[in-house]
Formats: structure tokens, C-alpha cells, sequence
């Protein structure tokens, strides 16, 4: 019952999802970011999963509330 509570007390949280594309020495350049709401960084991960990547992107990160890296995943095709 504790863990049900719990589970319907949570509030969603809010992560930041950045898109990235090659740039020159200075490192990547963020080409697009928006942000998601989750119950925490499984979901996060899961609904970025279903994102549409912009045409330049290489790559996507997840960053939670405080600007840590979550996850980060590079584009198989680099396209």
C-alpha cells in the first residue's frame, strides 16, 4: 500500500532534451532542445525515444532538472 501511495503521490519531473550536430573544434553545437515531463529518467528516455530528431542532428542528450547528463545517444545513420 506504501509503494501505491508513493507511486500516485509523484509529481512528473521535468528534463531538458537537446539535440546536437557536428561543429567544428569547439564541440558539438545544439541545434534544437525542449522540455519533457516524466515520472523519472526511464520515462524521460522512453518519451525521447519518440522524438522527432531535426534534419541536422547527430545526436540527442537528456538532461534532468539540475543540468546533469542522463543519457545520451548518437544517431546510427549520421544523416
Amino acid at each position: 500500500m506504501d509503494e501505491l501511495e508513493r507511486i500516485l503521490a509523484a509529481r512528473p519531473q521535468r528534463f531538458r532534451l537537446q539535440f546536437f550536430a557536428a561543429a567544428d573544434d569547439r564541440g558539438p553545437s545544439i541545434v534544437a532542445e525542449t522540455e519533457i515531463q516524466a515520472a523519472d529518467a526511464s520515462a524521460a528516455i522512453r518519451a525521447a525515444a519518440d522524438a522527432d530528431w531535426p534534419p541536422r542532428a547527430i545526436g540527442l542528450r537528456i538532461l534532468d532538472h539540475e543540468g546533469r547528463e542522463i543519457f545520451e545517444r548518437l544517431r546510427a545513420d549520421r544523416r
